[in-house]
């Protein structure tokens, strides 16, 4: 979907035309990444539930490497989701006015909403974890760790 210049054209001060961004078109196609937002978010779905099946119950008691593993699958979720999101809010922003875009940003909102709320566990283990636990993991020299180690 390109965003296409408005058939009503934005009436400016000349000096100010440069910041209404008059005729500017946005490409956001390549946020999809070659597939459809129904695909995106059909993967971080089916993502969250490996997720829910390889994580619940057990993040408190994860080892370094276990906990990094999974908050990799976690982060390429969210990726998904977020690529579904910034297209759906970036198409609406473009055009308020059309209800399909409106539409898609609810829609998108919804689904992102239900496959995150499968996922509250993972702050609440980790919240249960003892603290012995949490400090031999968080210390324990495990590089793929280190992007999630200050959570």
């Amino acid at each position: 979907m390109t965003i296409a210049e408005s058939s009503d054209p934005i009436e400016t001060d000349p000096a100010e035309a440069d910041k209404a961004a008059v005729g500017v078109h946005w490409n956001i196609d390549e946020l999809l990444d070659g597939r459809s937002i129904d695909e995106l978010l059909d993967a971080a779905a089916a993502v969250a539930t490996e997720l829910v099946e390889t994580g619940r119950g057990r993040i408190a008691s994860m080892t370094a490497g276990e906990l990094a593993a999974f908050h990799v699958r976690y982060a390429e979720m969210l990726e998904l989701m977020g690529r579904a999101g910034s297209y759906a809010g970036l198409a609406f922003a473009g055009d308020t006015s059309d209800p399909a875009n409106g539409a898609l940003m609810a829609r998108v909102e919804e689904r992102s909403t239900a496959i995150s709320t499968q996922l509250i566990f993972i702050e609440l283990e980790w919240a249960e974890a003892s603290d012995e636990h949490v400090d031999a993991v968080l210390a324990a020299d495990e590089p793929a760790l280190d992007p999630v180690r200050h959570h």
